[in-house]
């Protein structure tokens, strides 16, 4: 696999910003602070273009049950992309709502 390095670009510091935005949202006040690290946080560094974060948490042992809302979101924008009227976005989730109400209730059952 060939290492591929690009020039500084300040777009990183707002891909952070809106990463960080996202997860605020989702994990709400489990979050502390979030954090830019590794070469793209440095201005003017040459870096591979991916984004390091850090997140601080309350309690990290809570964090796996934010996965599901994690996975649904990243869905819904991925089928934001692909389809851009609403009758034809909706029914492209209904299968991931349906498995992800299958699993919630299957979880229910065995508590």
């Amino acid at each position: 696999m060939e290492v591929r390095l690009s020039r500084y670009s300040e777009a990183w510091v707002e891909q952070f910003r809106e990463e960080a935005g996202v997860l605020s949202t989702l994990l709400g006040d489990e979050a502390l602070a979030f954090h830019h690290f590794g070469s793209t946080s440095v201005p003017g560094m040459m870096a591979k273009p991916v984004i390091d974060m850090m997140v601080e948490v309350r309690e990290i042992s809570r964090i796996d049950s934010f996965n599901a809302s994690m996975e649904y979101s990243r869905f819904k924008e991925q089928l934001a992309e692909r389809y851009t009227e609403t009758r034809d976005y909706s029914p492209a989730k209904k299968a991931f709502v349906s498995a992800l109400k299958a699993k919630a209730l299957a979880w229910d059952a065995g508590r």
